[in-house]
């Protein structure tokens, strides 16, 4: 029977999608998958390191290969997206730089832990 609180009228969930697993909270082992500030960190790092070891290292001038602050940007996309979306299109997105400002490596890190993946 449908419950009623004043005109506002609440569906009934049915029983398939109320049991199903959707609604399950996560584990603590898919939570524990989740990366450090200090592990991203070192991703930057070697995918950095893998990109000049291939030559497709470049600068903004020269047009050519993956710029360090795109390699940067595209690793934060891949381990915490949400807070990659937060800087995309703002003076903070380092994607068009050759270099990663310390801002931006600092407010990184204290928005790792704060803002939801």
């Amino acid at each position: 029977m449908p419950s009623w609180c004043g005109n506002a009228r609440y569906a009934e969930v049915p029983e398939r999608i109320a049991t199903s697993a959707y609604l399950e909270a996560p584990s603590p082992e898919e939570l524990s998958t989740i990366k450090s500030f200090d592990d991203f960190s070192m991703t930057v790092q070697a995918a950095w390191m893998q990109t000049k070891r291939d030559g497709l290292d470049g600068t903004r001038l020269s047009g050519k290969g993956l710029r360090y602050g795109q390699v940067f940007f595209n690793t934060l996309s891949e381990e915490h997206p949400n807070l990659a979306e937060r800087i995309r299109s703002t003076p903070r997105d380092p994607f068009h730089k050759d270099e990663v400002s310390v801002e931006i490596w600092e407010y990184c890190s204290e928005m790792w832990d704060t803002t939801f993946f």
